[in-house]
């Protein structure tokens, strides 16, 4: 009687042994489940964290390029174009929304002034960081330029401008201004190509968007002049 109570009691412990055993499993397998579930979760909730902030930069992302020439006659209004902080203390005059060159400054007669109109045609604020350069053909970049405006709001204009220290050779030149939005963020550079036309005017034929990170810039777009080419630095 006694050894049977003492098998019974065995036999109930080792059930029970089995049955915590399998508990516990069960318990460990929900536990890492919804352990893996929170992880997925929170992935996803970063992900979509991660896609709204794309989305909100993106709705206020600042873009430079050229601005386009007035159609009508009553919107070619002359503007004043002042090179005081470039060294030059003359005002000339331009056309709105049009390329100046005009080789011979008041103090120096062997420089060329140039002035290119841009416009932020992007969502949010741009705003230009450094000075912008110029590249004649064939020749090196060079920095010593400046902005007319730092900070271009949306729709907002502005001129890239510069006192080059010598006459501009050949038919064409590149422009190019790094500018970020409003808090910093959003690195961008934009590069426009100046050509010379039958009529002696200059004009921008060709833009190139560039997103600039850590490890040097990566090129977006190109259209016009540059649409079908591999000119150097455009990479």
């Amino acid at each position: 009687m006694v050894a049977d109570t003492l098998a019974l009691w065995t036999e109930i412990l080792a059930i029970a042994t089995f049955a915590l055993a399998v508990v516990g499993t069960a318990s460990l397998a929900l536990t890492r489940k919804l352990a893996t579930s929170a992880e997925r979760a929170a992935d996803a909730a970063q992900r979509t964290a991660e896609a709204d902030r794309l989305a909100l930069q993106g709705a206020v992302r600042p873009l430079l390029t050229a601005a386009a020439p007035a159609r009508t006659p009553a919107g070619r209004s002359e503007v004043d174009l002042s090179f005081h902080a470039l060294g030059d203390p003359s005002t000339y005059k331009g056309v709105r929304g049009t390329v100046f060159v005009h080789n011979g400054g008041i103090t120096n007669p062997a420089v060329t002034l140039v002035s290119v109109p841009i416009k932020n045609v992007g969502a949010g604020v741009a705003v230009v960081g450094g000075p912008p350069r110029i590249r004649p053909k064939g020749m090196a970049w060079e920095t010593a330029g400046t902005a007319t405006s730092m900070i271009i709001g949306a729709d907002g204009l502005s001129r890239l401008q510069w006192v080059v220290g010598h006459r501009l050779g050949g038919e064409r030149f590149d422009v190019e201004v790094d500018y970020t939005d409003a808090r910093g963020g959003q690195p961008m550079r934009t590069r426009l190509r100046v050509e010379r036309e039958v009529d002696s005017a200059w004009s921008v034929t060709g833009i190139a968007l560039y997103e600039r990170g850590e490890e040097g810039s990566r090129l977006l777009v190109r259209s016009g002049d540059w649409a079908g080419d591999d000119e150097e630095g455009l990479c």
